[in-house]
């Protein structure tokens, strides 16, 4: 029975012993996700010198479940494991592909994992169901080139790769906890193909990449501030079916906002309006920035200075009317140089912040529709004007901004027209008024009275003339100059003290002779030079140029003068007879010749003509404010044009009937613009119907700048000289170092 029992176990022992050694070899293998990649890269040390050998490069898979550990085997794709280069087990999920490879043929990579089984104290591997297999080049990927380049002026930095078989480019940039944010990326779809000969060819492969990043306003990163850096880093890649090949990370780009800052300056500008513009421009190199303004002189005034941070924008304010204006920006630096931005605006005629006088007292209302009455203004009072409203001005007074009535008021020309016109009243400074070529005692080389205070700075005059005549004025100024010309003015308003004192001088000497020497102009720039160098200082009433001389000491009268013009002829004669017999007529002795001169008379009036032709008497046009005395300059040049007399020749050779080609063009242009001209002069032009029209009063004094002046900034007040009030009180009111009134 025990042998019956015996021998029926024994075989069901050894069934069951066989089917527990068997189990495990029968369980559930490992097995490498269908998607799998390995992924080679680059080993940082221990590269070859040859280029046909690779230097070392790691090659990893994913860790793969169930697996105990991977059969690595790297062999030449045509040849078999046999002639492997690398046949290695291990429970990592990498390795190194030993240096000595080949690059230029092609390898099977091939990476399986193992399940391990243990019995009886033995230990059994068993491949998995799954691996992952390819073939390949081990094409070196260190052979390309990474060069990367700022444009500062357009703000970007571009990474450029050049050769390598790389199909995915990367950029990063490095955060504050140095890991790497990738920034950028771009593929390629490059593969690999069989050759004729059999190899493995690569196809598509980009020889030249780059990746740009923009930084500033609309770009990809604002700039860096000032002391920040911004590190980037950049790797390639290549790729195929289940096999990613690596380049390791490049050296660090390091950049800061100096590297963005531009070495060219760019200037904008933007018109707002009422002449007023908005500089722009872009950051450079340097420390800061200077606005600057161009003078008359040529000299480059600062306006402005900016920091490297400021914000970089400048506005104008309002600026003068009609003239060409210059900026530029300049950048402060001591290490290096930018060529500053120069900009240049044409600004259109206004009456913002022209001075004007109203013509007679006039009342000041709280608006321009006249319902309330602020108080008044005087007659001749320089006034600032803030707006032209309708049929208003609305004006600065220290009381309280106000309106006026527009058509009542004289404007400056200088301030309104600007360069549409030229300028040199001379009775200002050195008057030229003459007897044809002869000077007028008391009159020519003299300033006019009423006209002291017309000139206010080396070549800016007060040139009033009422504001409805000045508007027609416009029409023919823009005539002439569309055909190359400039109107230039000699004089607008004249004062009626100046009227009367011209002609009350001029009548006593024109039975005088006229003097040896012909009259000679002086011109705004030598007069300056001169009274700079005090050649040209005033006399006192009691000075005489000579002690001795005692006909200085006489009547200033005509007859004293005709006396001694008499005196001088009978001197020069070297007569021995007694002067008082040579004028007797009842002497035998008698010379008439000695009382026979050409006189002023026959110079300026010749035979046909009276004074009052040439010199208003009891007032005229002038003393209106709707009268000029004007003639052309070539635009080019202001080289005036040759007319048939000088201007101001006081004589019958400047009557209009002997008017030459260019008196006549001068003609063309006022005559349609509304103006019209007296006979005996060709530079006079006057607007009679606003004289119809509007019935103007006569003035009787000079004009004078002195007043409050209001610009952008604030108020000033100003002197009759031109210059303005500086650290001092006006008027229980306090103007500061530059000369604006504080509060």
């Amino acid at each position: 029975m025990l042998k019956r029992i015996f021998i029926v176990t024994i075989p069901l022992f050894l069934i069951t012993l066989a089917g527990m050694c068997a189990l495990p070899f029968f369980t559930q293998l490992p097995e490498m996700s269908e998607n799998a990649v390995l992924c080679i890269e680059k080993k940082e040390a221990g590269k070859s010198t040859d280029k046909n050998v690779n230097g070392g490069m790691i090659l990893s898979w994913p860790q793969c479940d169930g697996a105990y550990d991977y059969r690595t085997e790297v062999f030449p794709a045509y040849e078999g494991p046999e002639a492997a280069y690398l046949n290695k087990n291990g429970t990592e999920c990498k390795c190194m592909i030993p240096a000595g490879v080949p690059v230029d043929k092609a390898v099977t990579i091939r990476v399986m994992p193992r399940k391990q089984i243990k019995l009886f104290g033995f230990e059994f591997y068993r491949d998995g169901m799954r691996g992952v297999e390819v073939t390949t080049y081990l094409h070196d990927n260190t052979a390309y080139t990474l060069n990367w380049s700022i444009d500062p002026d357009n703000k970007t930095f571009t990474a450029s790769f050049t050769g390598g078989c790389n199909d995915c480019y990367n950029l990063y940039k490095k955060n504050a906890q140095g890991e790497l944010e990738l920034m950028r990326s771009i593929s390629y779809k490059r593969s690999f193909a069989t050759g004729a000969d059999g190899e493995l060819e690569l196809r598509n492969n980009p020889g030249f990449v780059q990746l740009v990043l923009t930084f500033g306003s609309g770009g990809d990163f604002p700039l860096p501030g000032e002391g920040e850096n911004v590190t980037f880093v950049m790797d390639a890649s290549s790729s195929a079916d289940h096999l990613l090949v690596k380049q390791s990370v490049t050296q660090p780009v390091v950049l800061s906002r100096a590297d963005f800052t531009d070495t060219i300056l760019n200037l904008k500008t933007e018109d707002l309006g009422d002449n007023r513009y908005v500089l722009s421009w872009n950051e450079t190199i340097g420390d800061g920035y200077l606005v600057q303004y161009r003078t008359d002189e040529g000299n480059w005034q600062t306006l402005a200075e900016y920091g490297p941070e400021d914000e970089r924008i400048y506005e104008t304010g309002h600026l003068s009317s009609y003239r060409d204006h210059s900026f530029r920006v300049a950048v402060r630096s001591d290490d290096a140089y930018v060529t500053p931005a120069v900009t240049a605006v044409h600004t259109e005629i206004s009456e913002t912040y022209a001075t004007v006088w109203p013509t007679k007292e006039l009342n000041l209302y709280a608006s321009a529709d006249k319902k309330d009455k602020l108080g008044s203004v005087q007659a001749l009072k320089a006034l600032c004007v803030l707006a032209d409203e309708g049929d208003m001005f609305r004006v600065y007074t220290p009381e309280a901004e106000g309106y006026i009535e527009k058509n009542k008021c004289m404007i400056n020309l200088y301030d309104y027209l600007g360069d549409l016109c030229d300028y040199d009243i001379t009775n200002s400074y050195y008057s030229i008024y003459a007897a044809h070529e002869y000077a007028i005692p008391g009159v020519s080389g003299e300033v006019t009275e009423g006209y002291e205070n017309v000139l206010i700075g080396n070549g800016e005059f007060l040139v009033p003339l009422l504001y409805p005549t000045a508007e027609k004025l416009v029409s023919a100024a823009r005539a002439a100059l569309n055909d190359g010309y400039k109107i230039k003015i000699y004089d607008s308003y004249r004062p009626y003290v100046a009227t009367r004192s011209i002609y009350d001088l001029t009548e006593k000497i024109l039975d005088l002779p006229v003097p040896d020497e012909r009259f000679e102009r002086l011109d705004l720039n030598r007069y300056m030079i001169l009274k700079e160098a005090g050649y040209l200082n005033e006399k006192k009433d009691d000075e005489v140029d000579d002690e001795n001389d005692q006909t200085a000491l006489l009547p200033d009268t005509p007859e004293t003068r005709l006396m001694q013009a008499i005196a001088e002829k009978y001197a020069a004669t070297g007569d021995p007879v007694p002067l008082e017999y040579r004028l007797d007529p009842s002497s035998e002795y008698y010379d008439p010749t000695l009382l026979q001169f050409d006189s002023f008379r026959t110079e300026m009036l010749g035979s046909s003509f009276r004074l009052s032709a040439f010199l208003a008497q009891n007032g005229s046009a002038h003393n209106l404010g709707i009268a000029m005395d004007m003639t052309l300059v070539d635009a080019s040049d202001g080289e005036e044009l040759m007319m048939q007399s000088a201007m101001h020749d006081l004589s019958y050779h400047s009557i209009q009937k002997d008017n030459n080609n260019n008196a006549n063009i001068l003609k063309s242009y006022m005559m349609p613009a509304g103006f019209n001209f007296i006979t005996s002069e060709w530079w006079h032009y006057q607007d009679d119907e606003n004289k119809k029209k509007l019935s103007p009063v006569r003035c009787e004094n000079g004009v004078s700048t002195e007043g409050y002046k209001v610009d952008d900034r604030g108020v000033r007040y100003r002197k009759a000289d031109g210059s303005f009030v500086c650290n001092d009180t006006i008027e229980g009111r306090y103007f500061d170092a530059e000369g604006y009134m504080t509060e």
